[in-house]
């Protein structure tokens, strides 16, 4: 072996005993993996958890729809035996407003009642349609063969300004 060689050996030695070590490749390997495997899992848990949050929103509206139309009925009762009117013809909701402050008051709801078809004479709620925020929740009384009844829909802004 000749001078020059050992010389390259010792300054090679050298080099590697002094934590100048090439990349280990299997080390940057299970980095990246699991740098991958963390972003898939946050890939699938932040929309899972927003379609949980937004089910129970749609839940939470639902129900308090519900609570609106049974303060609808006993609202009436009220109303009627003070001799005001329950249903109006020139307000968008097809309720007096006074009934619908009473209404808002009685079930503190914090969304909008857009309308009620109200009868009178059986003294029960038709149709109504409530909003809160994105969710919509629809009511019809279900006729005699047809399954209608309450429906909740998520509202979204296609196109907006």
């Amino acid at each position: 072996m000749s001078e020059s060689d050992a010389r390259v050996q010792v300054i090679e030695t050298e080099h590697y005993t002094k934590g100048n070590k090439p990349r280990d490749i299997k080390g940057v390997l299970v980095a990246i993996g699991i740098l991958l495997i963390l972003i898939l899992l946050t890939a699938l848990v932040i929309p899972t958890a927003n379609r949980f949050i937004l089910h129970e929103e749609a839940l939470y509206t639902l129900r308090e729809a519900k609570t609106i139309s049974l303060a609808v009925r006993n609202s009436a009762y009220e109303f009627e035996a003070k001799g005001k009117p329950v249903v109006s013809k020139t307000e968008d909701s097809g309720l007096n407003s006074d009934m619908i402050k009473n209404i808002m008051e009685l079930t503190d709801a914090k969304g909008i009642i857009e309308y009620v078809k109200f009868d009178e004479n059986k003294r029960e709620v038709l149709k109504l349609r409530y909003k809160k925020d994105h969710i919509l929740v629809t009511y019809e009384k279900p006729e005699e063969n047809k399954a209608k009844g309450w429906n909740v829909y998520e509202l979204k802004d296609i196109v907006t300004d």
